[in-house]
């Protein structure tokens, strides 16, 4: 894997032809910092491996607030949505080669089923076995749901997120230094989703799978803010003048720190889309 950035130049396809891909990255890097929180605020308490270990404490929690853990899912099921969206901007967008980006929309989609189907069980019959008083038969469809979450639907987003590497490389929107982060990243998404699948002996706890998912996805939210970077710098490259002409702060050790904010597209498009 390997490639050089498409951000000098404007775009040949076109003024507008990345405007989708943009609001794409734009929506999914929002949507999945949103879902980070909801689940350190929310789902934590009721989660294998978040840090509650006494199982009958999990369900007390799930029992006693259920409108809680309904409103903690609520933002991962707008990661999926954007996930589906970032792959159809892929295949919409002319300068993505078609392989990857069909790889990857073919691949989302696979992802999306496991994964919301496991939801959408959680927040009702999980819901209701909680409240019902069987701590075992709770815990035995927490198991079935999980591995469909953590695990079927762990696995394919990890190689659906190979194909977003895949299609910017493709694309030339790339950085070198972004290769060995993605390999680190995706690899380490696809070690965590295979773990619940092994053999009871060799099962990684749910609190190890839980911080390595913490980890990776504190990462991939850098992930998503530097790609989208060059993503959005494909239409608004660096110019001699005027509103994207990189700015430099007077005090040089200060400017090392605030130039990158100043001069990114990132930053800007955020900030210009809060109310005034």
């Amino acid at each position: 894997m390997g490639g050089a950035a498409g951000d000098s130049g404007g775009d040949p396809a076109g003024p507008r032809a990345g405007l989708l891909l943009e609001r794409a990255f734009l929506l999914t890097f929002v949507a999945h910092g949103l879902a980070m929180l909801a689940m350190a605020l929310l789902l934590l308490p009721g989660i294998p491996g978040g840090g509650v270990r006494d199982d009958a404490a999990r369900i007390a929690y799930i029992a006693a607030h259920p409108w809680l853990w309904r409103l903690g899912w609520l933002p991962w099921q707008l990661t999926a949505l954007s996930d589906l969206f970032l792959a159809y901007a892929l295949l919409r967008t002319p300068w993505v080669p078609r392989l990857p980006a069909r790889f990857t929309a073919l691949v989302t989609v696979a992802a999306v089923i496991p994964d919301q189907a496991g939801q959408l069980a959680w927040i009702t019959r999980g819901i209701a076995l909680a409240r019902a008083g069987d701590p075992a038969r709770y815990l035995a469809f927490e198991a079935r749901i999980f591995g469909w979450i953590a695990a079927w639907a762990a696995i394919l987003y990890a190689i659906g997120a190979i194909g977003w590497s895949w299609s910017l490389i493709g694309a030339r929107t790339w950085r070198p230094w972004l290769t060995p982060y993605s390999i680190a990243l995706w690899g380490l998404f696809l070690l965590l989703g295979l773990g619940p699948l092994l053999p009871a002996a060799w099962r990684p706890a749910p609190e190890i799978v839980g911080a390595g998912n913490a980890l990776g996805f504190l990462l991939m939210l850098g992930w998503f803010a530097a790609v989208t970077e060059l993503v959005l710098r494909r239409r608004r490259p660096d110019e001699a003048h005027g509103r994207y002409a990189p700015w430099h702060h007077p005090r040089p050790p200060l400017g090392r720190l605030l130039d990158p904010l100043a001069s990114s597209r990132l930053v800007r498009t955020l900030c210009e889309a809060l109310p005034d």
